[in-house]
């Protein structure tokens, strides 16, 4: 997969010479068509010419920011129709940035994007292909201490690594850091018990070792995008929604059958 810091939305070859030149990067790729991001897998943020946005267009910086998060997602101060600039608000609420801006606004998101690709990358990173010792070493750590906080040093010296070894291993494993990806398996747990019990927030704060409720907020927050509460509810309109497409489904089928045939 083709790898990026930045994502430019725009159709204006000048505007990628300036946010390159106030980024002082050449790691970005400019398009101005969301379809053609499906095969782009990385930490990149995406930044956004609002008037390179119609309204198909949308849908799919919603589902950028619900699969990435919040952090992943800037949007330019530049003028644009009203019902794209209010469709653009109600996607991200936080302030739209002047080319100025961006450099300073990015150095603070760096981290919460990092959080957000580790989330979005959860299932390649929590299920490696092969047969690699290490990694599995590594990831049935993960997952036995997923209900309590641990250290990259705890981890290191429960698989047989130095800290500075288990570091540079784990690039290479997952392309992230240890620490990030233990984090990834305590926030997946959270997930799992959101989507599959009604325990009440503060009780499944309680049992992954969160000093109260707001503390689990604030980092399940920073890696899926939604607070828990939010999470749990999103989990259960998407299934709700998906009975009801099979309940259709069964529906038509039943008729179909009982159709006789002339």
């Amino acid at each position: 997969m083709a790898n990026y810091a930045y994502i430019l939305l725009s159709a204006d070859s000048r505007l990628r010479q300036a946010v390159s030149a106030a980024l002082r990067s050449p790691e970005i790729l400019v398009t101005s068509c969301l379809q053609q991001l499906k095969s782009i897998e990385s930490s990149a943020l995406l930044i956004v010419d609002p008037r390179a946005v119609g309204i198909c267009c949308l849908d799919r910086l919603l589902a950028w920011r619900r699969r990435r998060g919040a952090g992943c997602l800037a949007i330019l101060e530049l003028s644009s129709p009203a019902g794209i600039a209010l469709g653009l608000e109600r996607i991200l609420r936080s302030p739209w940035l002047t080319i100025d801006q961006l450099p300073s606004a990015l150095r603070n998101l760096r981290p919460a994007i990092r959080r957000a690709s580790v989330w979005a990358e959860r299932t390649r990173i929590l299920s490696p292909a092969g047969n690699e010792r290490g990694p599995r070493l590594f990831l049935a750590f993960a997952r036995s201490r997923d209900h309590q906080p641990c250290t990259v040093r705890e981890a290191a010296t429960d698989i047989g690594f130095s800290v500075r070894q288990l570091n540079r291993l784990a690039g290479r494993w997952f392309g992230h850091p240890p620490g990030i990806l233990l984090d990834l398996a305590r926030i997946a747990s959270v997930a799992h018990d959101l989507e599959q019990t009604s325990h009440p927030i503060e009780r499944i704060a309680e049992n992954h070792g969160f000093y109260d409720s707001s503390t689990l907020s604030r980092e399940f927050l920073g890696f899926v995008g939604l607070r828990p509460g939010a999470y749990r509810a999103w989990v259960a309109a998407q299934n709700m929604a998906e009975n009801a497409i099979d309940a259709l489904r069964q529906t038509r089928h039943k008729r179909w059958q009982e159709t006789p045939v002339h």
